[in-house]
């Protein structure tokens, strides 16, 4: 092993860069309102050496969960890169500060996040409502918080989750190291965009290579079917303050209202400072030429359905009692115990 890292230090800087840039992999973070809570350490690269350490600490740092754990103050590793944050029953106050804060904030650093749909089906009457309410949801979700760029949308619930070592299911279900490895490589995390059939296609082929894993395929495929038949909007026009129309698809009102409530919630935010700033309406028509809500749409958050894979499920108690003790001094972490 000292003999082939000897060679790797004869590489050219920027290829060793390259490739510790490439071992970084993409984990998630699990905040619910009951425990366990599941947190990150730094990546694995932060102990090499001083070089893929500064690597690890360009990409990524330690953020507090305050904001989204009421009564703790839990500390985790975040890559706003690569790392997800899943909220099982997200909080709808976004802890929000006028001052500055003097400790570094997840709730300010995300640049993406996941949300589970529990309730998703294409199959109930009121299938309208249920999108609109989903909106409302997820406007809640992104306010005050303008870095988030992208809402990965967990619509299909029977998500896979792996066991760390084994590459196990719960009920004995088990895939081969090389699914596992075909699937994952180094993250700890996939998503399957379900709109993009080649992807959904590429993936479902790997599953069903396995006869273990041929009811995943199914899975995947039957998942990407119902986001097919919810996701495209109706053919005949209609203006966006018209009441839902019969014919008016699950993701169609979806994004409509999410809309409403992205322009309302920024408005609240813009309109003391920013005399341009329109107040709208749910269900008022909306002027796209205005300049205000060009800039203002342009900034919406990405929504995409997908499907999740998730491997180790490494729990962390609450309780800060259990991890080191570190403080802010305004431009480092310390520790202090």
């Amino acid at each position: 092993m000292a003999a082939e890292f000897t060679l790797f230090n004869k590489l050219p800087a920027e290829i060793r860069m390259l490739i510790w840039e490439a071992t970084l992999p993409r984990r998630y973070i699990f905040c619910p309102f009951y425990r366990p809570l599941i947190i990150l350490g730094p990546p694995a690269i932060a102990q090499v050496c001083r070089e893929s350490r500064a690597i690890a600490l360009k990409n990524g740092s330690p953020h507090f969960l305050m904001g989204f754990c009421e009564g703790y103050d839990v500390l985790t590793w975040y890559d706003p890169s690569r790392d997800s944050l899943l909220c099982d029953l997200f909080r709808l106050n976004p802890y929000g500060h006028t001052e500055p804060f003097p400790r570094p904030l997840l709730v300010r650093a995300m640049t993406s996040m996941m949300h589970q749909e529990r309730h998703f089906s294409t199959d109930f009457e009121n299938h309208q409502a249920n999108a609109k309410q989903l909106a409302r949801r997820l406007g809640l979700m992104c306010m005050e918080r303008q870095n988030i760029r992208v809402v990965n949308l967990v619509l299909y619930p029977n998500h896979v989750k792996l066991h760390a070592l084994r590459g196990e299911f719960p009920g004995q279900r088990h895939w081969k190291p090389s699914i596992i490895d075909a699937i994952f490589g180094i993250d700890m995390i996939r998503f399957v965009d379900l709109e993009d059939e080649k992807e959904v296609e590429s993936i479902s082929q790997i599953l069903y290579s396995h006869q273990g894993s041929i009811g995943d395929g199914s899975e995947l495929v039957r998942a990407h079917a119902a986001v097919r038949s919810i996701y495209k909007a109706r053919e005949q026009s209609a203006s966006q303050h018209e009441e839902p129309l019969s014919n008016l698809k699950y993701w169609d009102v979806l994004m409509r209202d999410f809309k409403y409530h992205w322009l309302i919630d920024r408005y609240e935010h813009d309109h003391e400072t920013d005399s341009s700033a329109v107040r709208l309406y749910p269900g008022q028509p909306i002027d796209e030429a205005n300049s205000w809500i060009k800039k203002t749409i342009a900034k919406i958050p990405e929504i995409r359905p997908v499907f999740l894979f998730q491997k180790e499920n490494t729990q962390v108690s609450y309780y800060l009692k259990g991890t080191p003790k570190v403080t802010w001094n305004g431009q480092a972490w310390e520790r202090t115990q």
